[in-house]
């Protein structure tokens, strides 16, 4: 399957999952927090496969993905590591994932 089709299908989980993460539990009773927690659990995983699949499929057409994404998720790592604070390995990590995912968005 092509990333063209899976990218429709990827969108509309994401939105499901984002609807139910929107949800609060203390609102419901709980039956429905278990029926919530597996929904939102099973789209979740869902979600994760898609994803998985999307970026395998990168990798195969673009093997020097592979390599900017292995230079940036050390760089992420590194620069983690030199951090004293928790706050800024926090923001250290952020910063540096959302660029990972620019890489391979």
């Amino acid at each position: 399957m092509s990333i063209a089709r899976v990218e429709p299908i990827v969108r509309s989980v994401k939105a499901t999952f984002s609807e139910l993460y929107a949800i609060d539990p203390d609102t419901l009773q709980l039956d429905e927090k278990r029926l919530h927690q597996a929904a939102l659990n099973a789209a979740y995983l869902a979600l994760l496969e898609l994803e998985n699949r999307q970026l395998e499929q990168k990798l195969q057409e673009n093997e020097s993905l592979l390599q900017h994404l292995q230079t940036a998720t050390e760089a992420v790592e590194t620069a983690m590591r030199k951090q004293d604070k928790l706050v800024d390995r926090l923001c250290t990590v952020a910063r540096g994932l959302e660029a990972v995912v620019k890489l391979v968005g």
